[in-house]
């Protein structure tokens, strides 16, 4: 069973597909962009990149403020355009780990991406065919999903989204408390054990 999730090597490949010719305002910026991952741990600690250090990164317009919050304007138009050539890439089987920008400037799952996640997982919980391996590697992507969210994303579809993840944890935590079925953790049965042992004596 396959889940989504952010790679460096995925977000290389979707660079590479996108082909933009070399020195091109795309190019620059999606370079520019990159350039803040320099490891698998930064995908996950990454949480903001400043639009005005990439407005710089991609235009030379230097430490000039005048100039820089000319260029804000362009940029959140060219990274609307780079997020439609992405999609297109999806529709062509491309862009394999699902990768767009947010408005944070980060790469970030499509929001089908992060629906399919859920979905993945909540059917393999309620089929119960999901192993501890499987289960660890999703609720840590899951986490960090809902830390962005907590911390940035404000978008509404997203927050539904973090709030279905949440209550699944919520009935994970109950199942794992009464491994038994009957409510009760192994501690709280010895202790309820104990006691009646003492009103026996």
């Amino acid at each position: 069973m396959a889940y989504s999730s952010i790679s460096l090597e995925g977000i290389d490949q979707a660079i590479i597909d996108l082909n933009y010719r070399q020195g091109s305002v795309k190019q620059k910026a999606i370079t520019a962009i990159r350039s803040f991952y320099s490891s698998e741990e930064s995908i996950k600690e990454l949480d903001s990149i400043n639009s005005d250090t990439l407005i710089k990164l991609i235009w030379d317009v230097g430490d000039n403020f005048s100039k820089i919050k000319s260029k804000r304007r362009n940029f959140s138009s060219l990274r609307s355009s780079i997020n439609t050539d992405l999609k297109k890439l999806l529709k062509k089987d491309k862009n394999p780990d699902n990768i767009i920008l947010a408005d944070s400037n980060i790469f970030d799952l499509t929001q089908e991406a992060k629906e399919d996640l859920l979905g993945s997982f909540s059917d393999a919980f309620k089929k119960g065919n999901i192993d501890l391996d499987q289960a660890a590697t999703l609720l840590e992507t899951m986490t960090q999903f809902l830390d962005k969210i907590e911390s940035k994303d404000k978008d509404v579809d997203s927050q539904d989204i973090a709030d279905k993840i949440k209550k699944i944890l919520d009935q994970i935590t109950k199942n794992t408390l009464s491994e038994d079925g009957d409510g009760g953790t192994t501690d709280q049965k010895a202790a309820e054990k104990g006691e009646h042992n003492e009103e026996g004596e």
